[in-house]
Formats: C-alpha cells, sequence, structure tokens
C-alpha cells in the first residue's frame, strides 16, 4: 500500500510542526539578544533547523525586525517528509506567526525514501 497525504494528514503535520517550532524558539532564542542564530533539533524522527534572521533598523524611524526560517525534515510511514517556511512576531510582538510571504505550511514528500528495516 502506497502512502497518500491527505488534507487531513497534512493540517496534523503543519500543526505538529507550528507547534513544536514555536516552543523552540520561545525557548531557544533570547529576544534581547538580537544577533543571527541558527539551532538544530532532532526529537525522535523529526529534525529542525531554526534560523532567525536580524533586521535592525537603518534609519531612527526603522524599528528593529526579526523573522525565523524554519526546516522541517520528518519521517512518517517510512516516508521523509520536507516543509520549509518563514515566522515572524505578530504587530504587538507577543506571538510568532506565519510570515506575510507564506499562506500556509506546505508539507512535500522527498523523492528519496528512508531504508527500509531489515
Amino acid at each position: 500500500m502506497t502512502f497518500r497525504m491527505t488534507l487531513d494528514f497534512k493540517k496534523q503535520a503543519a500543526d505538529f510542526i507550528l507547534e513544536t517550532s514555536n516552543q523552540h524558539i520561545l525557548s531557544n532564542f533570547d529576544k534581547n539578544d538580537k544577533m543571527n542564530r541558527t539551532i538544530k533539533i532532532n526529537i525522535d524522527t523529526t529534525s529542525l533547523e531554526l534560523r532567525r534572521n536580524c533586521f535592525p533598523g537603518r534609519t531612527s524611524t526603522e524599528d528593529y525586525y526579526e523573522d525565523y526560517h524554519v526546516t522541517c525534515v520528518m519521517i512518517i510511514e517510512n516516508q521523509i517528509l520536507h516543509s520549509a517556511f518563514y515566522l515572524e512576531w505578530n504587530s504587538t510582538n507577543t506571538a510568532l506567526q506565519l510570515a506575510v510571504c507564506n499562506k500556509k505550511i506546505k508539507i512535500n514528500k522527498c523523492k528519496q525514501e528512508t531504508k527500509k528495516r531489515r
């Protein structure tokens, strides 16, 4: 039987990735640091790479801005799935949300399958 990504499966995977990313960003990045930084996290069959991009204001009227590039690779039902997207702070800097350039989190199957267990 071949693996099929249903809409329900994609929604559950996207919710998992978003929640996991938010938790790790909040716990691993210091808001006062304001330095570019990348962290890699491996949890069971999921690997996350979280990269903070800092943009200091160039003039006194421009505010400091930062976003996070999230790359996720996970293995489900012997399939390697991949997702990459950006998160940014909402207008009140209280919560992370999908960046304007992302409409939703896309989950893609990688062409290469994991090695079958012997």
